[in-house]
């Protein structure tokens, strides 16, 4: 399922899929010629971890 998040930064996307057993996130960016993917990580609650989220914004810019 494709979500946008206002937490995220500006440009960034979040793509998130269902396994059997936990929930996966991918956060990605959109680019003229090519869709950079900026972290890949399962979740276990609810929260998205905020190591996460500050990674995919160093790793953006």
């Amino acid at each position: 399922m494709f979500a946008m998040r206002p937490s995220l930064p500006m440009g960034c996307h979040e793509l998130r899929v269902q396994d059997s057993d936990r929930a996966w996130r991918v956060i990605y960016s959109l680019e003229v010629d090519a869709i950079v993917v900026l972290e890949v990580f399962s979740k276990k609650s609810q929260r998205t971890p905020k190591a996460a989220s500050s990674w995919s914004v160093s790793r953006r810019d």
